[in-house]
């Protein structure tokens, strides 16, 4: 087993060694348009993405750790995440390597302080941040200018705005009677995410920022979950992206238990499709490997992305936080990934061909192989669906 990972990861090194090799030559890259523009028309039935689009979450990304885990998986990445409390300004170079790097930016967007980020946020409120301070215009000057901004970049990007906005953990969710427990109330009342969401995205209309995929991406349902995931729904001419983040914790807590792909996502699936039939996002996904077989786990996702092929794409968390969430947290999770996510896609046309309208924007590739079948896929679907 050994053996077979050092050859494992040092084929892949040499092909992400080749992969930048073509970089440099200019032999790979994303011709686009003035501005891309975001298809949303309502989604009347739902899309299928036979291969989902691989994507992760990674601290310091882009610069720090994209190398190391496309050596792992053996797979170039089609997503790679970026995060931007409101106290900060926009990071047009990070957007820019990804895009170079023929990948799609998700810009995960907090509306807190770097400060309270790093300290790992709290549960006390962060009430210069309530939502009801952000729709009524107090950080429109603010809004606007990042608006400019990522239209002034003018190739795609997924942005995320406060996510797992059903949860309790974060200064964002209306929770002004707290959890179930009557702990970590804040003044946010009902129905302001709502408005708070459509206000942001108004503004960024108003500043011609077409080329943003909206990702509405709340965490899966759970117990104690005090408002359906109605309650939070924007809309489809708010939404082009339904996100969801879900994680098996396995024993690494003592609130949780080992769940199975299936347990994690399946009932929250089931309630968000009827919401929308946009295509599916999970933003944020992975498993520890404390109270069962990792490997295991990571077959069985793989087997249910195949299973829900209206998922567009995942983005695993590769971080060592509340435990180890890494694809390469074993050499038996690792092998697992890396013989699953090969079904998956690095092309990020294999989602934006659902999204956009006008002019498609293609990587080009100088090679064979799988890089020329997603080349044809994209050349054979052409003009996205109406469906979104």
């Amino acid at each position: 087993m050994k053996k077979f990972i050092r050859l494992l990861l040092v084929s892949s090194a040499l092909g992400s060694v080749a992969f930048v090799a073509l970089l440099a030559r200019g032999t790979l890259q994303l011709h686009a348009t003035p501005t891309f523009k975001v298809n949303r028309v309502p989604a009347s039935t739902r899309s299928i993405f036979p291969h989902p689009l691989f994507g992760v979450v990674l601290k310091n990304a882009p610069y720090q750790g994209v190398e190391r885990v496309e050596q792992q998986a053996g797979k170039h990445l089609g997503i790679i995440e970026i995060g931007q409390p409101f106290d900060q300004p926009l990071d047009v170079r990070a957007l820019s390597i990804i895009h170079a790097h023929g990948s799609l930016p998700m810009l995960t967007w907090y509306p807190w302080t770097k400060a309270y980020s790093l300290h790992g946020g709290s549960k006390a409120p962060l009430e210069a941040y309530s939502l009801r301070r952000i729709y009524s215009g107090s950080f429109d000057d603010y809004i606007r200018q990042e608006a400019r901004g990522v239209a002034k970049f003018h190739h795609p990007i997924i942005l995320r705005l406060a996510p797992e906005m059903n949860g309790f953990w974060y200064p964002w969710a209306e929770s002004p009677t707290g959890n179930v427990r009557g702990e970590f109330r804040n003044s946010n009342q009902l129905g302001e995410y709502v408005r708070m969401w459509r206000h942001v995205h108004d503004l960024f209309e108003q500043e011609g920022a077409s080329n943003v995929v909206w990702n509405w991406s709340p965490n899966i349902w759970y117990w104690g979950q005090k408002y359906g995931f109605d309650e939070y729904w924007p809309g489809d001419r708010y939404v082009d992206l339904v996100g969801v983040d879900g994680y098996n914790w396995g024993t690494a807590a003592d609130w949780s238990k080992w769940f199975t792909p299936g347990q994690v996502f399946s009932k929250t699936l089931t309630i968000l499709r009827r919401l929308s039939n946009r295509p599916v996002l999970l933003s944020e996904t992975a498993s520890t490997e404390k109270g069962g077989n990792k490997a295991v786990w990571i077959r069985q996702f793989f087997q249910f992305l195949a299973q829900n092929p209206d998922i567009a794409g995942f983005c695993w968390f590769d971080y060592r936080k509340e435990t180890h969430w890494s694809i390469a947290s074993s050499q038996e999770a690792l092998l697992a990934f890396h013989r699953g996510v090969q079904r998956a896609s690095s092309d990020p046309n294999t989602l934006l061909v659902y999204l956009k309208r006008g002019t498609r924007e293609v990587a080009r590739r100088d090679s064979s192989g799988e890089d020329s079948e997603r080349l044809e896929h994209a050349r054979a679907v052409g003009e996205p669906r109406s469906n979104g």
